[in-house]
C-alpha cells in the first residue's frame, strides 16, 4: 500500500484506489482532486482493506482493474479475501 499526500488540496477527501499494474498509470490523474490517496495492489496486500476505509475515514473506493481479468476466479477470490 503506498499513501499518497496531496498538501496543496485542502477539499477533504481521502481515496482508496484498489488496483493492479494497470492502475498505476490512472493514480497520478487523481491526485489533483484528493487530500489522501491509498493505492492497494489487491494482488500483494494482505490486511483488510475493511478496516483501511475505516481506520482512515475514507468515503470512496475505486477499482480499477484490466477488463480481461476483472471476472476471473483468481481475482474474485484476491478481492473477497480483503474483506
Amino acid at each position: 500500500m503506498i499513501k499518497i499526500q496531496n498538501n496543496d488540496s485542502n477539499k477533504g477527501r481521502k481515496l482508496v484506489v484498489l488496483k493492479e499494474s494497470y492502475g498505476n498509470a490512472f493514480v497520478p490523474f487523481l491526485i489533483p482532486h484528493y487530500d489522501e490517496i491509498y493505492v492497494v495492489d489487491s494482488r500483494y496486500y494482505n490486511s483488510s482493506l475493511t478496516k483501511l476505509v475505516n481506520e482512515e475515514e475514507v468515503k470512496e473506493v475505486l477499482f480499477i482493474n484490466n477488463i480481461f481479468a476483472a471476472n476471473t476466479e483468481k481475482i474474485v477470490k484476491t478481492l473477497e479475501g480483503l474483506q
